[in-house]
């Protein structure tokens, strides 16, 4: 008998619970079954086994990310969107992980519907467009991934404070790294995500120049 008020969608944020505590190795029918206080075979009316489960857990991931209205000029569109991304990951570092999955689901593919679109209204090629969204995306998520240790947005001064002490006595020897350190992470809370804003600048000024020329080569043919 299926559990009562028990329902897909609970599963999969339970799903989501287990992952960002313990990453995806960490869900499996019985430690989702945990979180929500069932026996596991309760699960199975709602999921037909971990691969399906993992499988809506990477989907839903793609039904929570930011889609720009069409009326949205795109560079401050795709800004948002690299930005609500980049917070996705910290607060779900899983999402990573499942980026991309190869076998995509319905809001996976109804996201990339919607966000070639919004480009195409926008002027982007659909091939342009494509290298576009892997250019934001493969930043967001290597800078998620390189600074993953590092507190950023959210976290205590405390915290920033312990991590640079931590890491002082590695770098001492190493006084460019050490200069690093003190002008990126030292100073006063958010200077990590500051150089997440001008890196993410220069994909979206590099992407500007390139569309612009795209127009002018189609204009003269």
């Amino acid at each position: 008998m299926a559990h009562r008020g028990l329902t897909q969608q609970l599963v999969i944020e339970a799903a989501a619970a287990v992952a960002d505590r313990g990453g995806l190795a960490s869900v499996s029918m019985r430690t989702v079954a945990a979180e929500l206080d069932v026996q596991a075979m309760s699960l199975y009316h709602h999921v037909a086994n971990k691969h399906a489960l993992l499988f809506l857990l990477a989907d839903g991931a793609y039904g929570a990310m930011v889609v720009p209205d069409d009326a949205e000029p795109w560079r401050e569109g795709m800004r948002r969107r690299a930005w609500a991304l980049l917070d996705d990951t910290k607060r779900h570092p899983w999402i990573r992980d499942v980026f991309g999955a190869p076998d995509p689901g319905p809001l996976q593919l109804g996201h990339w519907e919607a966000m070639f679109r919004y480009l195409s209204v926008h002027g982007f090629p659909t091939a342009f467009a494509s290298s576009a969204l892997y250019a934001i995306d493969s930043y967001v998520l290597g800078f998620a991934t390189m600074t993953r240790s590092v507190p950023l947005v959210g976290e205590s001064r405390r915290d920033v404070d312990a991590f640079v002490a931590d890491l002082a006595p590695a770098i001492a020897d190493y006084p460019l790294v050490a200069a690093a350190v003190a002008s990126n992470i030292a100073q006063p809370q958010g200077s990590v995500i500051e150089q997440f804003d001008i890196g993410l600048g220069f994909i979206v000024d590099g992407l500007d120049r390139s569309l612009a020329a795209l127009v002018a080569e189609a204009a003269r043919s």
